[in-house]
């Protein structure tokens, strides 16, 4: 009888053993439900291919800052990888952190002009980059000019600038991040240098862009580029 009992009790153990190590993954059709269908997008110049970008569309970028570092300056934020020392600009308009090359990268405005031109240095520090979700969800500002000193435009960082109506991007630019003028509503054209590396969506949502002007040398232009940006006409 006791050698029964044992027995039932390894079997008992042995099944335990087996659940606890199966892995849970999702299914096939969970799959297939999540990912984003592209749309086709007509081509207006017949030297220009529309392609398929590399890589999968992202969010934000993971080095985003976390709106409590953003609170002081020179407060530590974690991006998971080392941590970034933020900045305040003299005039208290700008926060930025310092990047390796002793350059910054605008990482927050505060200002509340309807006009901005980025400088090209704030504090002595050369401005290369303006950072993800730089100038995020501002509505006062109608026109931006890029001083050409700036190389990248991180993702998402006019996202729903609604009120942006204008914005000068220079040929030194030659990335511009994914979703960089979502939900940019006032936006009804905008000309994007000859060298710049694209990322996804640029320009999602943005309901009344009608012209995308490509300056003469692009060859290939991302598919996903225009993605919801339902009104371009013109490319």
């Amino acid at each position: 009888m006791l050698k029964k009992s044992i027995s039932v009790l390894l079997a008992l153990v042995m099944v335990l053993s087996i659940f606890t190590i199966i892995p849970v993954s999702a299914s096939a059709e969970e799959v297939e439900e999540s990912s984003v269908s592209k749309e086709n997008l007509t081509v207006y110049d017949a030297d220009v291919e529309f392609v398929e970008a590399e890589g999968e569309p992202a969010a934000e970028e993971s080095t985003a800052v976390s709106d409590s570092a953003k609170e002081n300056k020179s407060d530590l934020a974690d991006t998971g990888a080392e941590a970034i020392i933020l900045y305040t600009s003299t005039d208290s308009i700008y926060k930025y952190s310092i990047n390796s090359d002793n350059t910054i990268s605008i990482t927050s405005y505060s200002g509340v002009e309807t006009s901005v031109v980025i400088p090209n240095s704030i504090d002595g520090y050369v401005v290369t980059k303006i950072g993800s979700s730089a100038f995020k969800n501002n509505k006062a500002i109608k026109t931006i000019v890029i001083s050409d000193t700036v190389t990248t435009i991180g993702g998402n960082a006019f996202e729903s600038c609604t009120g942006l109506t204008s914005i000068d991007i220079p040929e030194s630019v030659t990335v511009i991040d994914g979703y960089a003028f979502e939900n940019c509503d006032g936006l009804t054209e905008i000309t994007i240098p000859k060298n710049v590396t694209y990322g996804y969506r640029l320009f999602m949502n943005c309901d009344n862009l009608k012209t995308v002007y490509f300056q003469d040398g692009i060859k290939q232009i991302p598919s996903d580029i225009l993605y919801y940006a339902r009104s371009v006409e013109n490319v």
